[in-house]
């Protein structure tokens, strides 16, 4: 049975006619749990057996956080670049749900669909950027720092804060 955000987010492509090449569900014959236990193991520390459903607490690397005056949905552009095929995580509450896509159309459907917490992972695993349920744009990862930065000194008047200060 699907989730009630897996139906919002085939329904968003479905209205905004978001064609298979820019955005699609990971293929069934993903193993989803090393897919999650890869993006674990390279961006977050575990401790135990648990694993964390907000990444964004979890980094084990160096990270940087922007908090914007509006939603973080409307810049990913700016960071991401547009032409790169990235995977496209979100939890719904009992797991995370897997998808691949481009920036653009993953804004689209942002749009429509309001996902509590979702991340953008490079899929050479160099670097997440994620949005969580407080709306800050946080990422980890040399290249996603450094878009990080690059937007906070360009465009200031668009943050309330970052972090680190």
């Amino acid at each position: 049975m699907w989730s009630e955000l897996r139906k919002d987010i085939e329904a968003a492509c479905n209205e905004l006619h978001i064609s298979k090449t820019n955005f699609r569900p990971l293929p069934h014959t993903t193993d989803w749990h090393q897919l999650e236990e890869r993006i674990y193991s390279a961006f977050c520390k575990i401790e135990g057996n648990g694993r964390p459903c907000w990444l964004w607490d979890s980094y084990r690397s160096e990270w940087m956080g922007l908090w914007l005056k509006d939603y973080p949905d409307n810049i990913l552009n700016q960071l991401v670049p547009t032409t790169e095929t990235v995977w496209f995580m979100t939890y719904d509450g009992d797991s995370f749900l897997f998808y691949e896509g481009k920036i653009e159309a993953i804004q689209q459907i942002l749009l429509e669909c309001s996902p509590d917490e979702y991340y953008l992972i490079n899929k050479k695993y160099e670097w997440l950027l994620g949005v969580n349920h407080h709306d800050s744009l946080t990422g980890t990862g040399e290249f996603i720092i450094s878009q990080l930065k690059a937007f906070a000194q360009r465009s200031p008047e668009l943050l309330t804060a970052t972090y680190p200060v």
